[in-house]
């Protein structure tokens, strides 16, 4: 017989299919401990809802929300042989399409954002808050949202914004802006610390 190196990915597929068709997949539940903190409250100013009306933490609880939706959706045999760049990628793994396209708007939003912000002090002003976002989506575990948020960081039209960066990077004085720093690491150099 010879050996692919999945006959392991084979048999746990074969186990995961054994349980959902005995109906034992279904019978899972998420238990939590305590109650979900009341939302912040949105206030729109001039009457249209912009990026800088939501907290950070809110923004990062929804974009989460949103990610579960699209995370959960994925099946196993999706991940397989990398499944999202074949030919018949549509069927062979749509949920993972959907998650990259989410990071790819997501990104490209965080981006378009801070480029349109039309003076120096609202730039630097939406770059903190992008920031934030991305820290609370951190602290939420979802790294996905902190990676589309740094991309969009890194974007070259924002990571050119020298005054915009030197702006933000002058207020870096307390031991808030201390973690700031530490973000900024990530964005620059690319590793996740934890």
């Amino acid at each position: 017989m010879v050996t692919t190196g999945m006959e392991n990915a084979a048999k746990q597929l074969q186990k995961m299919f054994d349980r959902q068709a005995s109906g034992e997949e279904n019978s899972r539940t998420l238990m939590f401990t305590h109650e979900p903190p009341p939302p912040y409250p949105v206030t729109a100013s001039g009457g249209s809802l912009t990026l800088m009306d939501i907290h950070p933490e809110e923004l990062a609880r929804q974009l989460t929300l949103i990610e579960y939706e699209l995370y959960k959706k994925i099946k196993p045999w999706e991940c397989l042989n990398q499944s999202w760049a074949k030919k018949d990628k549509e069927t062979r793994a749509p949920n993972i399409l959907a998650m990259i396209q989410r990071f790819n708007q997501v990104s490209n939003w965080v981006a378009t954002e801070i480029v349109t912000a039309e003076t120096l002090k609202q730039r630097a002003k939406v770059l903190q808050h992008v920031i934030e976002t991305a820290e609370f989506c951190r602290d939420l575990n979802n790294f996905n949202a902190m990676m589309e948020i740094i991309s969009g960081l890194q974007n070259s039209a924002v990571f050119r914004l020298k005054q915009t960066w030197a702006v933000r990077l002058a207020r870096t004085r307390t031991q808030r802006d201390a973690r700031f720093a530490r973000f900024l690491q990530i964005v620059f150099f690319g590793c996740v610390a934890t």
